[in-house]
């Protein structure tokens, strides 16, 4: 726009700035703008690192944070991720294909690649040739600051991302039993391993985040399992509805919302804890920012 400063030479301001402007409107067409260049993110070298960043990448995937959300979390994470020495990662180039397939198809949000995707990678972590140390727990600061983060998490929000882990939720004293049931057919090739490991999921949804009755809770799972796990079919089947009994004792009858409320908290903890989460943000935020 033209602004006149002295009204004498305002008309001629005028007409000679309309001339201007279709003369440089006739011979120097608006150019096109340069496309986005493509998203290019750096992928952890290490195994180890690389599967807790795919790991982060889903949470943050399936819980679809906003951005305000995505910053707030990092933030949170400044100081919350787990700092335990790992064993060096033993892999194969089809289970790196796999990781870089994934975390791809991740960022770009492809539904349709990501649930198969996530179902070869399983398989290639079956493979005799890898061995990776990517268990993540959480950590005392990241069980402190989950509820200030879960204050910001939007009711539909926890609904998709339940709706994705349903098959691992189920009643604590009903899950002892499936658990034992797995246990007895002795096809685990780390039996003590796998009957610590459901000691521990089920401790998660009895008390959440308190560790200390937590490890009170695994350690009379863990004992139950061994009292039991060398019945026979037929003991089985008789004893059930004592074996029953005697799980709710030890875990006691929650309401199913107090449960699903433990197993949420749980969820968010071991997020905050990854090492990866920041790495992953910054992916996200990136990729999104690419696709405007």
């Amino acid at each position: 726009m033209v602004h006149c400063l002295r009204g004498d030479r305002c008309g001629a301001l005028v007409i000679a700035g309309v001339l201007l402007f279709g003369l440089t409107a006739t011979a120097a067409p608006k150019p096109k703008p340069h496309p986005k260049p493509e998203t290019q993110v750096a992928l952890p070298a290490d195994l180890n690192d690389l599967s807790m960043r795919i790991t982060a990448l889903e949470t943050l995937y399936e819980f679809d944070f906003t951005a305000e959300q995505l910053n707030a979390l990092r933030t949170l994470a400044s100081d919350t991720a787990q700092k335990d020495a790992r064993t060096v990662a033993k892999g194969n180039a089809k289970l790196l294909q796999g990781f870089k397939d994934l975390h791809a198809a991740l960022l770009k949000g492809d539904d349709d690649k990501i649930g198969e995707l996530k179902d070869q990678l399983d398989e290639l972590k079956d493979d005799d040739e890898v061995d990776l140390d990517d268990d993540v727990d959480p950590t005392d600061a990241a069980r402190a600051k989950t509820p200030e983060f879960l204050k910001k998490v939007k009711a539909s929000q926890i609904a998709a991302y339940l709706a994705v882990h349903a098959e691992e939720l189920s009643d604590p004293a009903e899950q002892m039993i499936d658990s034992l049931n797995e246990q007895r057919s002795g096809d685990s090739d780390d039996p003590e391993g796998d009957a610590q490991d459901a000691a521990d999921d089920i401790a998660h949804l009895v008390v959440g985040l308190d560790a200390a009755k937590g490890k009170e809770i695994s350690d009379q799972v863990v004992a139950w399992f061994k009292g039991n796990r060398d019945l026979k079919e037929d003991e089985f089947a008789a004893r059930k509805a004592s074996l029953e009994e005697s799980a709710k004792k030890i875990v006691g009858e929650l309401p199913a919302m107090t449960v699903i409320g433990h197993w949420l908290d749980y969820e968010i903890a071991t997020l905050l804890s990854n090492p990866q989460l920041p790495g992953a943000i910054d992916n996200t935020l990136f990729a999104r920012a690419q696709r405007k």
